[in-house]
């Protein structure tokens, strides 16, 4: 069995969430309060084990993030058709996201803050989050479109946001893996994620001749108009 995620953070800080994509209850519980508790722990002082974005970008990207599953905000996929079931595998690959894993379309500027503290951005977190699951609640069969992974429904979207959500948590030293969760590592580089960053490069090499700017591509690895920020 692989050694849990292991992070030099007070406990009192940190929440023990097991690290497990395929298990259905656990990515219930993750969004029912789980998520939510570890959130609350993240001040605005806080920094990034990795990456460029600041405590507030992360959670205001996740809004954002979370608010496309319910068609919050409209985006196109980009991705060529015959690439979409490819890159779906990453939704089933029961490990996280390895942490120096970049978009290749993001640039180096952070963006604009949308709200203007940090606990106006955990409210709007826990609101999106709320309207997410009441959404699919009540319309179990609904179907919508990621930037990156084309139509998906209710299931679907609950796994890209249980890996997306849990990386960011992880980054900001919120959550600590228990029950033998794999730390995401070169072995992992060489298997779905380097298949995932490959195909993110096709994408974008094939968006390059659809649109000017590749900044203002937007998929849920990135934030709205995220230029920076890891996956």
């Amino acid at each position: 069995m692989n050694d849990p995620v292991k992070i030099d953070k007070p406990t009192d800080e940190m929440i023990a969430i097991p690290f497990n994509v395929n298990d259905r209850v656990l990515r219930e519980a993750f969004f029912d309060h789980l998520f939510h508790r570890a959130i609350e722990n993240l001040r605005e002082e806080d920094q990034a084990l990795w990456g460029g974005m600041s405590a507030r970008h992360m959670v205001e990207h996740l809004d954002w993030a979370i608010g496309l599953s319910i068609a919050a905000t409209n985006v196109d996929c980009k991705t060529l058709p015959h690439l979409i079931e490819r890159a779906k595998r990453f939704l089933y690959d029961n490990r996280p996201t390895p942490h120096e894993f970049r978009n290749p379309l993001l640039g180096e500027t952070p963006p604009a803050f949308r709200f203007g503290s940090m606990a106006e951005a955990k409210a709007a977190l826990r609101m999106a989050t709320t309207s997410y699951l009441h959404h699919f609640r009540e319309h179990p069969e609904a179907v919508h479109v990621h930037p990156l992974f084309g139509p998906l429904g209710a299931e679907e979207w609950e796994r890209a946001h249980f890996k997306h959500c849990y990386h960011h948590l992880l980054q900001f030293r919120l959550v600590s893996a228990v029950g033998g969760a794999v730390v995401a590592g070169p072995a992992h580089q060489k298997s779905t994620m380097a298949d995932l960053q490959s195909l993110i490069r096709r994408t974008a090499r094939n968006w390059r001749f659809q649109i000017k700017d590749c900044r203002s591509l937007i998929f849920e690895v990135c934030g709205r108009n995220a230029t920076h920020l890891s996956m």
